[in-house]
């Protein structure tokens, strides 16, 4: 009794270990105090502005060498105090777009400035005047006699409904250049040609077949439809063009169905004179070093692309005017444009038009542009200066600046519709000879588990939560701790903790997917303009041609992730998974290696490997076949074999089985190795051989695995996206036969403007995901039951 009182007293007088700690630190442990800390000086970091120099006026641009020619003016702006400082931020093409739209949408603020691409610039084109972010510069212009100072033309892809919004910055005529060199060697005189079918004519001689193979040594043109970019200045030069005076489609024209049929001949037949040439590729570069072709179109800045390029081909080119569609028609036609706009949202507009009019009409930015750029500014006045006059030793000595002056005043006007890329696309599938034919991207999916917590049964002996609290209480305080009446705050830290979780998730999960069912019920015009349609966008879905074709693309590439990727996977799982295998660690990187590289790269790679004449696969189905299989060919070498134009499935489901076969192998080596090798060897020692061994043990057992595998397959191949958008150029490739529902879903929200209808879309996705994925628990519990 004695050691018993004498151990209760020491028990009951000893300090607490933490007793001079203050209260409010106990609200977290010594690491929930670390993550608190870390949270905090991060999110100081992240708020803190950038220690920038400050501008007075900032300037967004896509093309860096604009900014390098703007930097000389701009700094002598600022030495001679004449106008305040200006900050240039060269953005990519993309981040521009992204930022510019996201600003006019949201209001944020955007640069005070914006250089936009022609592209990119008619996005803000859409629904009422007043929707449009940015400044109407109409009146300015008429005022300050610029509307008759520069060329007409150059406004063109910046009025939107008789209202001009931006500065042009260019005019961009467009020759026809041409190897001098061989036609020349051939005694053809160009000056003969007029219109495109003299082309076609006097220029046949040089498709001779010398090399005996059955197929033209050189093409006439580098032309081909998969390229919106070579069809819309042939449409253009026509005269009728896609859209009328009021912006609305009208490309079912007599003159345009003959342009259209003309340019189907240049491709394919008999009479074919065009080949596939691309630009911005080292492939196309080595095309043109061969003489692969004769002629190109050749817009002003693509001269000085060409020169950069191609050095090895100076003084072996000249230039000409494009023939003509008809004798006494236009020469010429236009490729590309940029401007230079003022938001709405920026202050002193004033003092910005000062701005952008002393940077855009200056004659040292008109000699800058055409001796650093070749490109002619469309400013008349500036036509005058004799460097233009100069001649150009890399196109055989030609003056080439004044042969692009003299055909300025007859380009063509153009469209600033957001919807001209779309009607180019229909102009595309027309314009292609290849007939419509019927891709899985595994990608990251949440996947979560279910469990239960073990409950005490009615009459046991297990402890309840109030016998349980009151135990841990008396334990508190007989080890000298803080009962749990002065802690009671801890209760509340979980949900501390979940606070910075649940205000993200509400902010960027939960506020989007509520506002988009609100931009379900709506038509948008454009980045604001927007009109309550109820259902209507739904209902359009159902009979919307193009939304079916996405779907029935989708499901085709899904079936080819199940049926072909899937057992590619599990093959390579068997193969790595087999005992004594040598080399099994080097054999299991390569397979997973497309998965370190990223998607991407991947995707680039894939459309090199695809690319006719230079492309890998052609290259080693030409050695390998030669011309057999002429039925599947139809005509011309494996060289030339369009996969991306003929098999966009085919391409697009090959492409996602490099890439995602090693990843799924993974799992499936991951479910093997955890098959009981003792119930294969007792199957093989009851006669059982390997194909039964597998059906009867293996497969069971990795049922499960497989499962997941599959739905992770099949909900990536629902929202395939970046493949076919990197292979195919951001679109659905020709008659749209690799178009998904994703890049459908994009296409109708960020080319066109109308999130509602994007928003539409994305619902139904949502839907489909979630019947397949329900229907895949429910066939898996059936099993497992």
């Amino acid at each position: 009794m004695k050691q018993q009182a004498s151990h209760t007293t020491s028990t009951t007088t000893r300090a607490p270990r933490f007793a001079a700690r203050p209260g409010w630190l106990s609200y977290f442990s010594l690491g929930g105090w670390a993550v608190v800390v870390v949270a905090i000086v991060s999110t100081v970091l992240v708020v803190l502005p950038e220690d920038r120099a400050e501008s007075d006026v900032t300037l967004w641009t896509f093309a860096p060498p604009h900014a390098r020619m703007y930097e000389p003016i701009l700094e002598g702006w600022e030495r001679d105090g004449s106008q305040g400082s200006v900050g240039i931020e060269t953005l990519s093409l993309p981040a521009l777009e992204r930022r510019m739209l996201g600003g006019f949408m949201s209001g944020v603020p955007v640069a005070d400035l914006i250089e936009a691409e022609r592209r990119v610039a008619s996005r803000a084109f859409g629904g009422p005047v007043e929707s449009v972010g940015f400044l109407d510069l109409t009146d300015r212009l008429r005022e300050d006699g610029l509307l008759d100072a520069i060329n007409e033309s150059s406004f063109g892809p910046w009025t939107y409904r008789s209202r001009v919004f931006g500065l042009p910055h260019d005019v961009h005529p467009v020759m026809l250049c041409y190897r001098a060199d061989l036609v020349e060697a051939a005694g053809i005189d160009v000056a003969e040609i007029e219109t495109w079918d003299d082309f076609a004519r006097i220029m046949r001689p040089l498709m001779a077949d010398n090399d005996g193979d059955g197929a033209p040594d050189r093409y006439l043109i580098s032309f081909w439809p998969t390229y919106i970019d070579n069809i819309e200045p042939l449409i253009l030069q026509a005269g009728d063009g896609l859209f009328d005076d009021d912006d609305m489609v009208s490309f079912a024209t007599e003159t345009n169905a003959r342009v259209i049929a003309t340019m189907a001949t240049w491709v394919a037949g008999p009479d074919r004179i065009a080949a596939d040439v691309p630009e911005f590729s080292a492939a196309g570069n080595k095309l043109k070093l061969d003489g692969y072709v004769v002629a190109a179109l050749m817009p002003d800045w693509l001269s000085n692309i060409w020169r950069q390029q191609l050095p090895e081909l100076s003084g072996k080119l000249k230039l000409m005017p494009l023939p003509a569609w008809e004798p006494g028609g236009r020469r010429t036609s236009v490729w590309g444009g940029t401007m230079l706009g003022i938001p709405k949202s920026a202050e002193n507009p004033d003092e910005l038009w000062q701005y952008a009019k002393r940077l855009y009409l200056s004659p040292e930015l008109s000699r800058s542009l055409y001796t650093e750029g070749d490109i002619i500014s469309p400013v008349r006045a500036h036509w005058d200066d004799p460097i233009y006059d100069a001649p150009d030793e890399f196109y055989g000595g030609q003056p080439k600046g004044r042969m692009y002056i003299d055909l300025a005043p007859d380009v063509p006007r153009r469209t600033s519709s957001p919807f001209n890329k779309m009607a180019l696309e229909r102009v595309q599938d027309a314009a292609h000879p290849a007939q419509p034919r019927g891709g899985g991207r595994p990608g990251p999916h949440r996947c979560g588990t279910r469990g239960s917590r073990p409950r005490t049964a009615a009459g046991g002996r297990g402890r309840g939560p109030r016998a349980h609290d009151a135990q841990r209480h008396r334990d508190r305080e007989a080890r000298g701790g803080p009962a749990m009446s002065d802690t009671r705050h801890g209760r509340f830290a979980p949900y501390l903790f979940l606070a910075p979780f649940l205000g993200v998730f509400a902010v960027f999960v939960a506020y989007p997917l509520a506002q988009s069912v609100v931009l379900s019920t709506r038509q948008m015009f454009g980045p604001t303009a927007s009109v309550y349609v109820g259902m209507d966008n739904f209902r359009f879905l159902l009979q919307d041609p193009l939304f079916h074709k996405a779907v029935r693309n989708t499901l085709v590439f899904t079936a080819g992730s199940i049926f072909i990727q899937l057992p590619v996977a599990l093959g390579l799982a068997l193969l790595l998974d087999r005992p004594g295998l040598r080399g099994r660690n080097a054999l299991r990187l390569v397979f997973f290696a497309p998965q370190l590289v990223g998607l991407v790269f991947l995707a680039v790679m894939a459309s090199v490997i695809f690319q006719k004449r230079t492309g890998v696969l052609n290259q080693i189905l030409e050695e390998v076949l030669g011309n057999r299989l002429g039925w599947v060919l139809q005509s011309g070498p494996w060289l030339d074999y369009p996969w991306l134009e003929s098999q966009v499935m085919w391409a697009l489901i090959l492409s996602a089985l490099w890439m995602y076969a090693g990843l799924n192998m993974v799992y499936f080596l991951a479910a093997l190795q955890n098959v009981d090798r003792s119930l294969r060897e007792a199957a093989s020692i009851d006669g059982a051989g390997v194909v039964r061994r597998f059906f009867a043990v293996t497969l069971p057992a990795i049922t499960p695995v497989a499962g997941f595998v599959v739905l992770l397959s099949v909900v990536g191949s629902l929202q395939l996206f970046e493949l076919p958008y990197i292979l195919l150029n951001a679109g659905g490739g020709p008659d749209n036969q690799g178009l998904t529902i994703v890049t459908y879903l994009y296409q109708s929200g960020f080319e066109t403007g109308d999130l509602g209808y994007a928003s539409a879309i994305g619902w139904v996705l949502a839907v489909m995901l979630a019947v397949f994925t329900l229907l895949q628990r429910f066939v898996l519990r059936e099993r497992n039951a």
